[in-house]
């Protein structure tokens, strides 16, 4: 006889429904991934009556609004577009027109936060769906819906706890009874909801506002107090009271509601007003890959957990504060900032707390507080929190006329929010022609003459006066030094303060905080991009003058080169419009092994690089060959662009379609291009008529119509395996690289030895890794062009000095390892820090190029200590120069 089994047919339903979602008939459908077709696939839809047209899908992007890119063809990862973002859609679209409406269309969130994926756990974001049949008849869905999760779909009528009580697109009087009803609905459930909540987690909120800074959650509370919703706090029961020993006759886990995990000297953890909202386990997981937070326990026990349910402070954390950050209760709360770092006691003056040593500070510079910082134009978008743990990255500056700001060359690690003065900037500062002429005696009078100064300028001290500026900014400008931190580059110009001046200067951990915030993105995104495209026309006018990398340009006048600089400003400042849009002169940014042009394709742009490298590739008989790599600063495309014009057609009998490109160009690492229209471009060469002589000689030449050049410089133009191992192994990227010459090498292993014993026993090096040719390239820090380990430093505690481009890790490093991981290299290397008998903390360490101890034209230890003068450090170019047979450019 078979066994009696109880299958509960509402549970099943449920765990059945979690693989599902419903449509606008309320029927239940399975859930499916968004497609790039839906890119193009509109969907009109109403929210309180307010029409908005959206794609299906959108681009998936990361915690920094960067789109995600799947493979080398630029496809993007695609994910449904929400009700939330239509929400978010329409607002803008209402705020840009003059006819916006009174309706804030509010949509509470509680775990959502827009860089951290959506969990539609707190359900407090539902509003009501319907539809309309073809008899104008609306019919509202059985259940409400959460708007984070919930993708739209055509017809869709959407009801906010917002919406007006006249909220239809008809006068139909059934219409607006409909939006009524669903509205009073919607607000019933989110009241609610958060009644739930603050029955059960409100003991934990209330020392937050002893502080004067509310949580998310008793925001949330206040604005729907303010929305009418009429909360009663204390109308429900909590479930759980404080300090209980049971709960339901069940003894609680070992970190129970009824304690606090102070183990932890930053974090206090309240288990009490946790409301399991996942924040904290994707932001540790998804957005910081530490993977140290989960849950634990089941069913009204379940709570969040350290690794294996040990306390915070014993756990595997490494206490980057990116799950505090993201809480919206006090369940994680932060009692103490990281250790100040020495820059920051440098600025402002103090004494460190962990080694007593004494800081006079900077005239001017003064702390910033969580509160000052509340009213900031940007800052102020940073919850407390953010201001709190960030408090030792920003620093108020009150500048006098006169004051240098920054000064061009420098490699800087901060940027400066403007709030009130005035600035003046150079962007030629004959400081840095003095520098380059001490360095290099032979080349002084050539640097000079370009600036239009003497030889004895050179005797001229730091204290030397700049001339006649070359732009004012004021605080429209919003941002300076921005470009050093996004780009990992030099500053650009001198910039002075002309009137007295007050700015923030912030890290680049603040600034990653800041891009978070999609209108402070925007905003800041136009400034760079303005700025970064008239940085590169800018260089084309004063350093291709010089013949520095520029192989188009290089060759031209100064009048001409002026010419371009003016007709290429004036076409990326034309606007976009339906007409045309697509801009004529643009900055685009591409991924590493992203294709930029492939081979046989039509050309359509021209190209020139800001930033990174592009790899030269071209496919024949079947086999792909490498048969250049571009530099920063130079150009390509060109002659594609013009291979259909007449007199090409003439001399060198081409085929209708000789625009195809020759070969495909990659990225090899991150890449900064300015795009140039072709028909723009084209008209350039109208405009200058030397610029296309060049470029009909370039193209005659490499068409086979003259012969090749035979000067010394001349780069091959066909495939080498020498130039495919260059960037396999991203020497292109180098400027510091030890190499040792296998030829003379004996394995003594002294320059691992005087590595050791300069840095107290941790080697910055070890005498292994790929060989190229003849040279064994070691395993110690690159230096890289663009440093990949600076990008997520939760501290920022890495950054490079200006002196020798050397990589520096400063004290107050956590020991994240995200350094470490980042380098593709292996040459960042996590060692335990100890003193005495008890071990400190993890640290990350790499080479310095031993910047403490030898001066900038001195050897490094590794290289001073080989008795075989095997040992070099060199850049990537200098070492592919040393092979037989190539010349870089």
């Amino acid at each position: 006889m078979p066994a009696k089994i109880f299958v509960d047919e509402i549970a099943r339903a449920w765990e059945e429904e979690g693989l599902f979602a419903r449509d606008l008939n309320g029927q239940l459908i399975r859930a499916e991934d968004a497609t790039a077709k839906q890119y193009a696939q509109f969907v009109t839809m109403t929210i309180d009556g307010q029409s908005i047209s959206v794609p299906r899908a959108t681009p998936a992007v990361d915690s920094q609004g960067n789109i995600i890119f799947l493979d080398a063809a630029g496809r993007t990862q695609p994910r449904q577009t929400t009700i939330l973002d239509a929400r978010n859609a329409l607002k803008n679209q209402e705020q840009q027109s003059a006819t916006a409406s009174d309706c804030e269309h509010f949509i509470p969130t509680v775990c959502h936060l827009a860089h951290l994926n959506p969990a539609g756990v707190c359900r407090v974001c539902s509003v009501a769906v319907a539809k309309q049949d073809a008899n104008g008849r609306i019919s509202v869905q059985d259940k409400l819906v959460p708007a984070c999760l919930q993708p739209v779909q055509p017809g869709m009528m959407v009801y906010t706890l917002d919406c007006p009580a006249d909220a239809s697109t008809t006068d139909d009087s059934k219409a607006r009874e409909v939006a009524l009803a669903a509205r009073n609905r919607v607000r019933t459930n989110v009241k609610t909801l958060v009644e739930l909540l603050a029955a059960d987690h409100l003991p934990g909120l209330r020392p937050a506002t002893a502080t004067g800074e509310a949580s998310d959650l008793e925001q949330l509370l206040d604005k729907l107090q303010q929305k009418g919703l009429g909360i009663e706090r204390t109308r429900l029961a909590p479930r759980r009271s404080q300090g209980s020993p049971k709960v339901n006759g069940h003894a609680p886990l070992a970190n129970n509601a009824s304690q606090r995990d102070t183990s932890s000297p930053l974090i206090v953890v309240d288990h009490q007003a946790c409301i399991l909202c996942d924040r904290c386990v994707r932001s540790c997981s998804d957005i910081k890959q530490n993977f140290v937070i989960g849950r634990t326990g089941k069913g009204y026990l379940t709570e969040i957990g350290f690794d294996l349910n040990e306390p915070m402070g014993e756990s595997s954390c490494v206490e980057c504060g990116e799950c505090a950050l993201a809480c919206p209760t006090t369940a994680l709360t932060i009692v103490k900032p990281p250790e100040e770092p020495a820059w920051w006691l440098e600025q402002v003056g103090g004494t460190n707390s962990a080694t007593g040593k004494l800081f006079s500070g900077h005239p001017g510079k003064s702390a910033a507080t969580p509160a000052s910082l509340a009213n900031h134009r940007y800052l102020g978008h940073l919850s407390y929190r953010q201001r709190q743990w960030f408090q030792y990255s920003v620093v108020r500056w009150e500048l006098q006329p006169g004051d240098e700001l920054c000064r061009k060359g420098e490699y800087g690690f901060t940027a400066f929010l403007l709030e009130s003065g005035q600035f003046e900037g150079w962007r030629q500062d004959p400081r840095d022609a003095q520098s380059d002429a001490t360095a290099n005696p032979s080349a002084s009078g050539g640097i000079w003459s370009y600036f239009g100064l003497s030889s004895a300028t050179t005797k001229r001290t730091a204290s030397v006066e700049l001339g006649q500026p070359d732009f004012e900014c004021g605080t429209e400008a919003i941002i300076l030094g921005e470009m050093t931190l996004i780009s990992h580059q030099a500053r650009r110009a001198t910039l002075r303060a002309k009137t007295s001046c007050v700015v923030y200067e912030i890290r680049r951990n603040v600034l990653y905080a800041l891009q978070r915030h999609p209108h402070v993105r925007e905003e800041l995104d136009q400034v760079y991009r303005g700025r970064a495209l008239r940085d590169v026309l800018q260089f084309v006018h004063q350093r291709a003058g010089r013949n520095l990398s520029h192989r188009l340009f290089g060759e031209l006048g100064q009048e001409d080169l002026e010419a371009c600089r003016r007709f290429l400003d004036q076409a990326s400042r034309q606007p976009v419009s339906a007409t045309n849009p697509k801009r004529q002169v643009d900055l685009i940014r591409v991924e590493p092994g992203q294709v930029i042009c492939r081979q046989d394709e039509l050309a359509e742009d021209f190209y020139i690089i800001r930033i990174g490298h592009v790899n030269v590739t071209q496919t024949i008989g079947g086999e792909e060959r490498v048969i250049d790599y571009f530099r920063p600063n130079h150009s390509f495309g060109e002659i594609a662009c013009v291979a259909d014009w007449d007199e090409l057609q003439t001399e060198l009998s081409l085929k209708p379609d000789a625009s195809r490109r020759t070969a495909t160009c990659t990225a090899l690492d991150d890449v900064e291009l300015v795009r140039v229209d072709k028909q723009i471009f084209r008209q350039l060469l109208l405009q200058v008529p030397a610029l296309r002589k060049i470029v009909l000689a370039r193209a005659k030449q490499l068409k086979g119509f003259s012969p090749p050049a035979t000067t010394p410089g001349a780069r091959p133009t066909t495939n080498t395996p020498i130039l495919r191992e260059f960037t396999e192994q991203g020497l292109y990227n180098a400027q510091r690289l030890l190499v040792l010459d296998l030829e003379a090498c004996t394995r003594c292993d002294e320059c691992t030895k005087a590595c050791s014993d300069t840095h107290d026993g941790v080697t910055r090096l070890i005498r292994e890794g790929l060989r190229f040719d003849k040279w064994l390239v070691a395993s110690s820090c690159r230096s890289c062009t663009d440093p990949y380990c600076l990008v997520g430093c939760p501290v920022d505690s890495i950054h490079r000095d200006g002196e020798r481009l050397e990589i520096q890790i400063e004290d107050h490093c956590i020991g994240c390892g995200l350094c470490a991981k980042n380098c593709p290299y292996g040459n960042i290397n996590m060692h335990e820090q100890s003193q005495g008998k008890a071990t400190i903390s993890h640290r990350a360490s790499t080479c310095d190029l031993c910047h403490k101890i030898v001066g900038p034209n001195e050897d490094v230890s590794c290289v001073f200590a080989c008795p075989h003068n095997a040992a070099f450090r060199m850049s990537g170019t200098e070492l592919l120069a040393k092979i037989e047979g190539y010349r870089p450019v």
